[in-house]
């Protein structure tokens, strides 16, 4: 997720909010240490709330000990998700940011997405939460490593993504 997300956490610190990290099941063991320490350095607290262990109620309580103004959900529903902690709401406005379509669930309040992912027409009719539609997308991205432009007088030699000459 760090890959992701690490350059919106960042930037919320250069906006003045804090961006407090709720990991359910700490790291989930596909970054490396060194990623897990930078994913921890870019939120203003991290918080591991021992999902291993713990009960949806509990981690609600803790949660809202923290006394966010707005959770939201990075996770989705995958296997081992802990969303039954947002029926508890653990903060005044809960939303999510990584479905195609919505969650059905009224504890959600806000659907963040993007007029491509979610036509106005569709949310109106079909959505539980309120839309916020961010522009140009809602899909965030760290811009790590982004590959620079292509020269304008050479373009890349079709190979370089693995592609055939031909084609």
């Amino acid at each position: 997720l760090n890959g992701l997300t690490g350059g919106m956490f960042a930037r919320h610190h250069a906006l003045g909010m804090d961006a407090i990290c709720f990991a359910v099941y700490g790291h989930h063991g596909k970054d490396t240490e060194e990623e897990a320490k930078e994913a921890e350095g870019r939120c203003s607290s991290w918080v591991n709330l021992g999902g291993g262990v713990r009960g949806d109620h509990e981690m609600a309580l803790e949660v809202n000990e923290w006394r966010v103004d707005v959770l939201v959900d990075l996770i989705g529903l995958i296997h081992g998700n802990r969303h039954n902690v947002m029926h508890f709401r653990p903060s005044p406005v809960q939303a999510v940011m990584v479905y195609a379509a919505t969650t059905g669930s009224p504890s959600i309040d806000l659907f963040l997405s993007d007029r491509i992912a979610t036509p106005p027409d569709l949310f109106r009719s079909s959505f539980t939460e309120n839309a916020l539609l961010v522009p140009p997308s809602h899909f965030v991205n760290n811009q790590r490593g982004l590959i620079p432009p292509p020269s304008q007088d050479q373009p890349p030699p079709r190979s370089d993504p693995g592609l055939p000459q031909g084609g």
